[in-house]
């Protein structure tokens, strides 16, 4: 009788193991199934999972991006398909109709990225990986050249809509500067070969052509690169 109710016992717990391991196997893939082995995936309506989260697309965002020229009104070349004008600043602000935020996300210009070559008739001739400051050069230099830089912004960020667009000349900075009063801040660093009042750690105001020195300088200063001058 005692090996009896052994064997039993035996036969239950064995039944109970392998139940264990269906349902352990039947978690598995399902969870296989809800989260992507992968770093990130996207559904075909939008939603992205990524870092062991999804995320649903904001449908209340409204985008505006944000391109500075580097060149003076003056010296705009706007004919043919090429240009010699970058896009130096990029920033995309992003507004939340909703709740009324506003972020303002800040692209380095010297990303490596894929940007659409125009050709002769102004149509797309291919795409190349280059600078993304290079996507305003292809076109007259005119609105053609903005969409191009909006177009290659939004496949850096995946495909993001980019709803609306404002390019402004270096000749804007210091009117835009004191349309806002001015400034205040402390200088980052040592600019007084450009400017005597931008001594490195005193607080200022900057007005008028001060205010696009102060973001344009990069040469004879300790840190002249791009990440530095964005900080800036």
């Amino acid at each position: 009788m005692y090996k009896k109710i052994l064997a039993a016992a035996l036969i239950l717990l064995l039944a109970a193991a392998a139940g264990a391991l269906l349902l352990w196997h039947w978690q598995s893939g399902s969870q296989a199934q809800a989260e992507p082995s992968d770093g990130e995936e996207e559904t075909e309506d939008g939603d992205v999972y990524y870092n062991g989260a999804w995320y649903v697309e904001n449908s209340n965002l409204e985008t505006i991006l944000l391109i500075g020229i580097d060149k003076f009104e003056d010296d705009l070349d706007q004919y043919g398909y090429i240009n010699s004008q970058q896009a130096d600043f990029l920033l995309l602000l992003i507004f939340d109709r909703e709740s009324g935020d506003c972020t303002a996300l800040q692209i380095n210009r010297d990303i490596m990225t894929e940007i659409t070559v125009l050709g002769v008739t102004g149509d797309q001739a291919g795409t190349v990986t280059a600078q993304l400051a290079l996507a305003h050069t292809y076109g007259s230099g005119g609105s053609d050249s903005c969409v191009n830089t909006v177009k290659a912004v939004s496949n850096l960020l995946y495909g993001v809509d980019v709803d609306h667009y404002a390019a402004v000349t270096m000749d804007a900075v210091p009117i835009i500067n004191d349309l806002a009063g001015g400034v205040t801040l402390t200088v980052m660093d040592d600019l007084t070969l450009y400017d005597e009042a931008l001594v490195e750690g005193e607080e200022i105001t900057l007005t008028g052509d001060q205010a696009l020195t102060y973001v344009r300088a990069r040469f004879y200063i300790a840190d002249g690169t791009n990440l530095h001058r964005m900080e800036r």
